[in-house]
């Protein structure tokens, strides 16, 4: 059972991957030398795609109709999960930023109160200088 909403999420991530075992990591070199199939190639690929499906006599038996029609299945239904990834991925860095500032602030706020308390109570003063070495 998980602990925390933060270990549910993980738990989430891991399950989407271990489903997806197809996935694939490119290296750079890999990444240039493949075609990129961008938003506005999308119209190319759907009318392509339709008329492999509807004139596939014309199509030389070297061509492999089944393979690209499940490549273009797994392209569209990859598509609409990164667009929903990128969406999500949104949300959790503003979200993030967010909750980052008012931690900054709070966290200020925390040096301020450490740094007054250091005058008139021994060992904070080291504290307090600690606390402004921020990385």
């Amino acid at each position: 059972m998980p602990s925390s909403p933060n270990e549910c999420e993980l738990i989430a991530i891991a399950t989407i991957q271990t489903k997806r075992p197809f996935l694939i990591t490119l290296t750079t070199q890999e990444r240039r030398r493949l075609f990129k199939m961008g938003p506005k190639s999308l119209s190319f690929v759907n009318n392509s795609h339709m008329t492999a499906q509807s004139n596939a006599d014309i199509l030389p038996v070297s061509f492999d109709l089944s393979g690209y029609k499940q490549d273009y299945q797994l392209a569209m239904a990859l598509s609409d999960i990164h667009a929903r990834l990128q969406q999500l991925d949104e949300q959790v860095d503003d979200t993030l930023m967010a909750v980052g500032g008012e931690l900054m602030r709070s966290s200020l706020s925390v040096h301020d109160y450490v740094k007054t308390a250091a005058k008139h109570r021994p060992g904070l003063r080291g504290v307090a200088q600690s606390l402004l070495a921020r990385e």
